[in-house]
């Protein structure tokens, strides 16, 4: 990411974990849910359609949240283009429900 840094990012998480990320916000995983996800942290992408199209394949039901990173220190990861990360959790007062449960099929 070059320039100024955009105060929003754009998260995309599975429906299923909506409940726990509204009371407990964003947290790194344990293990990355890809391997292209070579470090630990909380992906973030500069757009939205970014963020869900790095879904891929992935069937289920998805949610898309905006991130509030402004004073947040979101590092680049230079083995994906346009992927950042937060090296530790972020607050649910930082997050905002952009779009509920879209279904990603496979095909």
């Amino acid at each position: 990411m070059s320039g100024a840094k955009p105060a929003t990012l754009y998260h995309v998480s599975p429906a299923g974990r909506r409940k726990a990320i509204l009371r407990e916000g964003l947290s790194p995983a344990a293990e990355p849910s890809y391997p292209e996800l070579e470090r630990r942290g909380v992906y973030l992408w500069p757009e939205r359609d970014s963020a869900w199209l790095w879904t891929g394949e992935q069937p289920g039901e998805k949610d898309v949240w905006a991130v509030d990173v402004s004073g947040l220190e979101a590092l680049p990861d230079p083995a994906i283009q346009g992927a950042c990360y937060v090296p530790h959790g972020i607050p649910p007062a930082r997050l905002e429900l952009l779009h509920r449960s879209v279904r990603r099929d496979p095909h």
